[in-house]
């Protein structure tokens, strides 16, 4: 189990710093349009790696298939130029992958694909592929990275502004979007407090309803000035009068409430841990890929892909 916590933790890391680290700032004006005939620009070669040559077409199935919730933002040229990125970083791993014949055994697949919960009809190509680099990043450079407690302690002692907790409520709530329907609810409410968690499973119309309501617990200085003022006055178990936001109409009810205090570390020791393991793994990542493109031959050709590529923060040219 072990090792299906680091491959989920190496995919987070890797799609957190590869979409949103490496963000690029959008050029004004007009962007360059291509007029070459699409099935034309389908197969332009945009990528080398050693022997293997890639096309757009490959990118646009990458995409699709690993990226499906962003397949249609073709307008974004900024994040399809570092949806590019990523294609061209795992087409790095899967040309060693490929040299080190690494294999899948049904187990890991198995246990794999039931830790996150993967239906058996999604198991694809690019699936195999994507367990495949996990399983690669973990045996090659992160099966030996540590955190130790001395570590822990460390960050713990030198982030402390970030474990202390302001004042906090338990927040539930019954949200509409009918305003006579929001007043309707509140006057059965002051006859029927206990009914309210009944109410926001039945009435409500946010998807906390599933939850009785339930938002969860917020720290002062979290939500909306006037909704805020309105959950820290109530008492606990205290229903809130109706409140409008430009959402529409909630009824709130506090349930706990919790005072300014600094958290242990006993508290925030696999968070910590979480966030040191992920520094690490994005160190190791970038050395490790920037150690196999000086060995492998590659040749990109941004001119050639369907979109104007533009470059990360820090580069000389942004668009290219």
């Amino acid at each position: 189990m072990k090792l299906i916590f680091y491959f989920g933790l190496i995919t987070l890391v890797l799609f957190q710093w590869c979409c949103s680290d490496h963000s690029a700032s959008t050029e004004k004006g007009d962007l360059d349009k291509r007029d070459t005939p699409s099935l034309q620009v389908d197969t332009q070669e945009i990528l080398v790696v050693g022997n293997k040559h890639f096309t757009n077409s490959n990118l646009k199935e990458f995409i699709k298939n690993q990226y499906p919730d962003i397949a249609s933002s073709y307008n974004n040229h900024n994040l399809l130029s570092r949806l590019f990125d990523i294609f061209i970083e795992q087409e790095v791993i899967l040309y060693e992958i490929e040299k080190d014949k690494i294999n899948l055994d049904k187990i890991e697949t198995k246990d794999f694909m039931e830790t996150l919960q993967i239906e058996t009809k999604l198991k694809s190509r690019h699936f195999n592929e994507k367990l495949k680099t996990q399983k690669y990043l973990y045996f090659k450079i992160y099966q030996e990275i540590k955190v130790t407690d001395k570590e822990i302690r460390d960050y713990y002692n030198d982030n402390k502004e970030q474990f202390r907790k302001n004042d906090e409520v338990l927040l539930y709530q019954i949200f509409v979007k009918n305003k006579e329907k929001s007043t309707q609810i509140s006057g059965v409410l002051k006859n029927f407090p206990n009914k309210f968690e009944e109410t926001a499973s039945k009435e409500s119309e946010s998807p906390d309803a599933k939850h009785k309501g339930l938002m969860g617990y917020f720290e002062r200085g979290t939500l909306p000035k006037d909704m805020e003022d309105m959950v820290f006055s109530l008492k606990i178990n205290e229903i809130s009068p109706v409140v409008e936001t430009p959402y529409g109409y909630h009824i709130f009810k506090v349930t706990k409430k919790r005072k300014k205090r600094m958290m242990f570390l006993s508290a925030v020791k696999e968070d910590i841990k979480s966030n040191i393991l992920s520094e690490k793994f994005k160190s190791a990542y970038e050395a490790y890929l920037a150690k196999l493109k000086n060995n492998i031959n590659i040749k990109i050709n941004h001119k050639n892909l369907f979109f104007p590529y533009f470059a990360t923060k820090g580069d000389q040219n942004e668009k290219i």
